[in-house]
């Protein structure tokens, strides 16, 4: 038979050994949301955001691009769902929220004037649950 201060350790040492068994366990269950499940309770209003360029002439002037396009990495995005108007061209817009959610990613606006390309400007771009936000990126573009 052991002595019962002896016995009294190994039952101390069993019971220290099922705790840190059970905090291990308890801590593995712990994560972060993914940016989807944060976003799945959010209520969001029904405003329809958009990052937006205005490109001019250096006297002013709206300019017509004949072609322009934003692109995600190498990704070329689909075109805006509405045409530009006095020069304002849509870099990105809420579309593409979901994919952007609780992020920020580099976006580039290409544009095209007479074959040459004219316009490539760099955006920063953070999205949240519900809309994308400008972070860096010119509001204007002056095109000689």
């Amino acid at each position: 038979m052991l002595p019962a201060n002896r016995y009294m350790m190994r039952i101390q040492s069993l019971l220290y050994s099922i705790l840190a068994a059970v905090l291990l366990l308890a801590a593995g269950g712990c994560s972060r949301p993914s940016p989807a499940t944060a976003c799945e309770d959010t209520i969001c209003t029904e405003i329809f955001m958009a990052v937006m360029v205005q490109v001019s002439d250096t006297a002013g002037n709206p300019v017509q691009l004949d072609e322009y396009y934003t692109l995600r990495g190498t990704e070329r995005l689909p075109a805006a769902v509405s045409p530009p108007e006095n020069g304002r061209y849509v870099v990105v817009d809420d579309r593409i929220v979901a994919s952007l959610a609780n992020k920020t990613e580099t976006f580039r606006f290409v544009g095209k004037k007479n074959g040459a390309e004219v316009v490539n400007e760099q955006y920063q771009v953070r999205g949240d649950c519900c809309h994308v936000h400008k972070e860096q990126g010119k509001d204007q573009v002056v095109i000689p």
